[in-house]
């Protein structure tokens, strides 16, 4: 009886670890996912309005 309790117990407690674990990595990659994104983009504007090159930095 108390054997399979702790049993119960043990996989229900890896289960919601896992979960929480997948949400947490989930949610980490889709915010980096968008930010990347949002700098391509960016980037791709800036080339686009100078005719597709980078001005000089000056100094």
């Amino acid at each position: 009886m108390i054997r399979k309790l702790r049993i119960k117990f043990i996989a229900i407690s890896m289960t919601s670890t896992i979960i929480v674990l997948f949400l947490i990595l989930g949610s980490i990659n889709l915010l980096n996912y968008r930010e990347m994104s949002h700098n391509a983009d960016t980037i791709l504007d800036f080339l686009k309005e100078n005719d597709g090159e980078l001005p000089e930095k000056s100094l």
